[in-house]
């Protein structure tokens, strides 16, 4: 459960300093550099919303319910925030609350019914290169 998450952390780091690189270099991303931005941040609130594991316990009701939660956010906050044509780049703003708001619902859950959380564990270089062996082989 916290090595799925750590790696999905690991990821979104990653990201963010490709873009933040990228976005020196290449004019377009500096042009839409907020949007850009805002669409990153959805990787982490996306790593929150814990749906690989209610699919490895076939829960699937609760990812219909979690998806539910989220497009009915994402449409209500885009009626209210969304009022010109201008405002385009806070979609994926709005899309990664919903993420985020139905991230922390989720971990909640899992807490309480499967008694789990996140744990912090130091990676050893053994077991690192072990992986990076096997996906970049794989």
């Amino acid at each position: 459960y916290s090595e799925v998450f750590l790696s999905k952390m690991i990821l979104f780091f990653s990201c963010v300093f490709i873009l933040f690189f990228l976005s020196f270099f290449v004019t377009v991303i500096k042009e839409e550099f907020l949007l850009l931005f805002f669409s990153v941040l959805s990787v982490p609130c996306k790593a929150l919303s814990q749906e690989w594991f209610f699919r490895s316990v076939e829960k699937m009701k609760y990812i219909t319910l979690l998806h539910i939660f989220i497009r009915s956010f994402f449409t209500l906050m885009v009626f209210f925030c969304i009022e010109e044509p201008s405002d385009y780049v806070y979609q994926p703003l709005l899309l990664t609350l919903g993420y985020f708001f139905s991230g922390i619902i989720a971990s909640c859950f899992i807490y309480k019914n499967w008694d789990l959380k996140l744990k912090y564990f130091i990676i050893d270089r053994y077991r690192l290169d072990q992986h990076i062996f096997l996906y970049l082989y794989h």
